[in-house]
């Protein structure tokens, strides 16, 4: 297969991404590594006009840096000058589908990546196959507005699949679908995600013997409409801990940063909260492992990659119990889960410090989990599958999610698209 990867965004970059492109740049790494041909397109920061082509694990990699329009006041001459910096970007695109012969593209972004990939298609009448990632519920806000909400439906039905990370992730999208009155119907689905990368099992978490009971939460500072991370919840949470010696890690920026350090900085926690930002892998993977305990606070998830690669090194994690993150965690099994409110989360931390559950059983069996489930070596294949069936099979045709392990139940037949 000639595969190309499309994210205008990439963690070929020297800037900071999240899990998608993670995995996106994860999912092109292995596919080079049994055989495929890969080419991963995404936009350069560097204020020179250029396209620089680089093999990176096999993996050949266009880094298209547009030419800028000089900049002037005002929020016409800034749409012009990004529309220009968009089409310059996108006809390149059309350059490397044709000299490249790509057989099928994957991107993550319905709008704008995904949109102008399939406009891409109608436009120059081309064959490629379309897979787009769906990891969360990033496109609500874009369609709640009621701006994108026509393109978002026309991306997600004229796609050959979707691609979701997990079940319970699919029903949480189909279910905000829903609510949101969207005629969004994909033709096919993939049901499964990547994981991450190994060297993650190199290092393993042992019970920390000193004092402060510490702490890690690793997540963007998100704040919109929705208030996907809840930060809030885990800094009340420490002051109603403030009699205990307890110490919280965030790792991570965002708009909703300077809020939370504030939040903070009113209960006098300057001392036990402390805010590191972005990290390096080398340094996350330090703390993590320091840490008698991994929190995720969130109203909702897409890929919980900070959770799962936590579980991989085996610290213990408590998360909330909302989807899709219940479908990963078992409470008291591999993991806690926890209601979303201040007093329950103090109450399970402290339960947790006390000692009251056998926290090297709860980390086995999360090492054990991911193991099962998340080894990208392994899922490569179960990906590969999907996408030759995907092009063997004409576009008004559709079939059932690959699910590994199983097969498709009667409640997946009856899911949208299959």
């Amino acid at each position: 297969m000639n595969i190309l990867i499309f994210s205008t965004n990439s963690k070929y970059s020297d800037y900071p991404v999240g899990g998608a492109e993670t995995s996106l740049r994860l999912i092109a790494e292995k596919f080079a590594a049994i055989g495929e041909n890969v080419v991963y397109v995404t936009q350069s920061r560097s204020k020179l006009p250029s396209v620089r082509v680089r093999m990176v694990r096999g993996v050949s990699v266009y880094e298209i840096s547009p030419l800028k329009w000089p900049s002037f006041g005002g929020w016409l001459f800034q749409g012009l000058k990004e529309r220009f910096a968009r089409w310059q970007l996108l006809f390149f695109l059309v350059r490397i589908i044709r000299k490249e012969k790509i057989d099928i593209i994957h991107t993550y972004s319905e709008y704008p990546d995904t949109f102008d990939v399939l406009r891409i298609r109608e436009k120059f009448f081309m064959d490629f196959k379309v897979v787009i990632r769906i990891a969360g519920l990033g496109w609500r806000g874009k369609v709640s507005s009621g701006n994108l909400k026509k393109e978002i439906e026309w991306v997600i039905n004229q796609a050959d699949a979707v691609n979701f990370i997990s079940e319970g992730s699919r029903d949480l999208v189909f279910e905000e679908m829903g609510k949101l009155d969207m005629q969004a119907t994909p033709r096919s689905q993939v049901v499964m995600d990547i994981g991450f990368n190994n060297n993650v099992f190199s290092r393993k978490w042992v019970w920390p013997a000193r004092e402060p009971f510490q702490m890690a939460m690793v997540a963007s500072f998100n704040y919109n409409n929705q208030r996907q991370k809840r930060q809030d919840l885990l800094v009340e949470a420490m002051h109603l801990l403030r009699d205990r010696n307890m110490v919280l890690h965030f790792m991570g920026q965002g708009a909703n940063f300077s809020r939370i350090r504030d939040l903070a900085g009113k209960y006098g926690l300057e001392d036990r909260v402390i805010f590191h930002g972005y990290v390096s892998q080398r340094k996350l993977e330090d703390i993590l492992v320091a840490s008698h305990l991994f929190c995720l606070a969130t109203n909702h998830e897409g890929v919980p990659k900070s959770m799962l690669e936590a579980m991989a090194l085996g610290v213990p994690s408590i998360v909330s119990d909302v989807r899709p993150l219940n479908s990963y965690i078992q409470d008291t099994v591999n993991g806690f889960l926890c209601p979303n409110t201040p007093h329950a989360w103090a109450g399970y931390i402290s339960d947790i410090a006390d000692g009251r559950y056998d926290l090297r059983r709860i980390s086995d069996n999360g090492v054990g989990y991911i193991k099962e489930k998340y080894i990208p070596d392994e899922n490569i294949i179960t990906y590969r599958s999907a996408f030759l069936r995907l092009l063997r099979q004409s576009s008004s045709e559709r079939f059932c999610p690959v699910v590994p392990g199983r097969e498709p139940s009667p409640e997946d037949m009856a899911k949208p698209g299959t």
